[in-house]
């Protein structure tokens, strides 16, 4: 007993070091917008028509497809220019200017094709009339990475968690009050557009920058090194979105909102694949720099238990109850989405996997690329052939054939090819675990059906979901299927 409280010490000291940490005060900005942007979903969600909800979201997805051409990646690339730049200032002043140069024309244009109804497709021109927007937003939100990177970089961190709280808050109270008194899907993208423009022009205001600090030379060696990783972010962009790109082009608005909802992300899977890679990545880069890769690959496979020993039993939860979820957080209206988000669940057991940390480690940054091209290529040939006979499922199902049979082979082949280890995976741990999950979620199934007359459905919800999870871990220590000691091994 006293071994375990101590190793929960442990614990609680490592999240507490983490959540410290340079590394991860970007991502604890992440994860707050990720909640933020999950609350906003489900409100807008159980407020607006299907109609209407899939055209905000369309609106909002096609700005995520549009970052690679506006913003150069340089919310990325530009940690490496605050590493080799001596003025941290200047190297961020001139990416919002490269972002600005590129940005406001598309702007110009996208005005242009509205006003002058230079479009084809009638189902399009809605969508259309929102592009000058579409592109503020992405001008806009780019802009606030660049800042909220800098910050992270010389670690002054309370400016961005004040501002951030600030944003969402603004964004569910202004949305709550628009679906109240006008219900207007203009209003709504302006103030998500509006919210963010305050948000970049308070973070201006603290920065002070200065326009003359911009040094064209500068910018030209930011957009050299920059357009490569822009490209390969694009190819990702439509590797990971091609299937929601089919479905806007092939399927109705309200197919597109429900597909969008049942592809939804759990956000726990963020935070645990996050924290283990801010614990781990550091040691990996010194392992794999030594070339010790049996400590390597221990660490990596140290990393997969623990992450598993969380991520196994949501998925587990999540396929028995995936109806009751969709309901529980959209509403009645998307009780559909349950079988897109039932499929995009099988990826979830692969997130155990944090296959771009160890890559990286070992020295195969440049793969990515490849890799995501013929991601690309396979999801696209399986796309086509399963959305005749399988329609909008046949999408979904293609976007997870095409990780699970040639992403993740690949990135194992690679890691075994470089460390000469075959063993990379810790099979028994891991079905244990999914055991266990699996198990439980079977009789956490009979107990909701047993008490579903009896309780409200959302409230019992919650006390199934609270109930499976508080006896999991209960039952995984006493089993030892739940090592904290792993997880105090990293």
């Amino acid at each position: 007993m006293k071994s375990q409280k101590k190793n929960l010490g442990v614990f609680f000291q490592k999240i507490n070091s983490i959540v410290k940490g340079k590394n991860t005060s970007f991502l604890f900005y992440n994860l707050v917008s990720s909640f933020g942007n999950i609350l906003i979903i489900i409100l807008l969600s159980r407020f607006l028509d299907k109609n209407t909800y899939g055209l905000y979201r369309q609106v909002f997805f096609i700005s995520e497809l549009l970052v690679p051409f506006i913003s150069f990646g340089l919310a990325n690339t530009v940690f490496y220019f605050f590493g080799v730049e001596r003025d941290k200032r200047k190297t961020l002043i001139n990416s919002i200017s490269i972002v600005a140069l590129f940005g406001i024309p598309f702007i110009i244009i996208a005005i242009v094709i509205n006003k002058l109804n230079l479009i084809y497709f009638e189902e399009a021109k809605e969508l259309i009339s929102y592009l000058w927007l579409t592109i503020s937003f992405v001008l806009i939100q780019t802009t606030i990475r660049l800042c909220i990177a800098y910050f992270v970089y010389v670690k002054k961190i309370k400016p961005i968690l004040r501002i951030t709280i600030f944003q969402f808050l603004g964004l569910l109270i202004l949305n709550y009050l628009v679906l109240m008194g006008f219900n207007s899907l203009l209003y709504l993208i302006l103030v998500r557009v509006l919210i963010y423009a305050i948000v970049i022009i308070l973070l201006l205001r603290i920065l002070k920058l200065k326009l003359n600090a911009i040094n064209k030379k500068t910018i030209a060696s930011q957009i050299r090194y920059s357009t490569p990783y822009a490209l390969a972010l694009l190819v990702g962009i439509l590797s990971t979105h091609l299937d929601k790109i089919i479905v806007l082009n092939n399927f109705t608005t309200e197919d597109f909102a429900n597909y969008i909802n049942g592809a939804f992300e759990i956000p726990v899977i963020i935070i645990i694949t996050s924290t283990l890679s801010g614990l781990t990545i550091g040691k990996l880069n010194e392992f794999c720099s030594t070339k010790r890769y049996q400590n390597a690959i221990n660490l990596f496979k140290n990393s997969m238990e623990i992450s598993a020993c969380f991520l196994f039993p949501v998925f587990c939860f999540s396929i028995v109850f995936s109806e009751q979820i969709m309901i529980f957080l959209f509403g009645i209206q998307y009780a559909d989405a349950a079988v897109i988000f039932s499929i995009y669940l099988l990826l979830l057991p692969i997130r155990i996997i944090i296959f771009s940390d160890i890559l990286i480690a070992l020295g195969h940054s440049k793969i990515f690329l490849f890799r995501s091209l013929i991601e690309l290529l396979v999801n696209f040939s399986l796309s086509i052939i399963l959305l005749k006979f399988l329609g909008v499922k046949g999408v979904a199902i293609a976007t997870v054939l095409s990780v699970l049979l040639w992403t993740v082979p690949f990135n194992f082949s690679t890691i075994q090819k470089t460390t000469k280890i075959k063993s990379v995976i810790p099979l028994i741990p891991l079905f244990k675990i999914l055991l266990l999950s699996f198990t439980l979620s079977i009789f956490a199934y009979y107990i909701f059906g047993l008490l579903l007359n009896h309780f409200n459905l959302y409230l019992l919800i919650v006390l199934v979901t609270l109930i499976y999870f508080l006896i999991y871990f209960a039952v995984g220590v006493k089993l030892k299927v739940v090592k904290l000691n792993k997880f105090l091994e990293l």
